[in-house]
C-alpha cells in the first residue's frame, strides 16, 4: 500500500521479498556452519535431518530478524 502511494508499483515489493529471502537463506547457511564446524570439533555424529532443522531454524529467525528491521524502517 505504501510503495503503491509513492509510485514504486509492485516490482519494488518482489525485490524487498527477494532480499529478505536471501538474508534469511545467508543467516540459515551460517547458522548450519558454525553448528556444523561446533560438532566437528567435538566429534560428535549428528543426521542429516538435524542440519536441515538447524537450517530451517536458523533461516526463519533470519527472516524475522530482517523483517522486523526492514518493517521498522517504514
Amino acid at each position: 500500500m505504501i510503495f503503491a502511494e509513492v509510485g514504486f508499483g509492485n516490482e519494488i515489493i518482489y525485490l524487498i521479498i527477494g532480499i529478505l529471502l536471501a538474508i534469511s537463506v545467508g543467516i540459515g547457511l551460517v547458522g548450519t556452519l558454525f553448528v556444523f564446524v561446533y560438532h566437528s570439533l567435538t566429534k560428535e555424529k549428528k543426521s542429516t535431518k538435524y542440519y536441515g532443522l538447524v537450517f530451517l531454524i536458523s533461516a526463519v529467525i533470519g527472516l524475522t530478524l530482517s523483517g522486523i528491521i526492514c518493517g521498522g524502517m517504514l
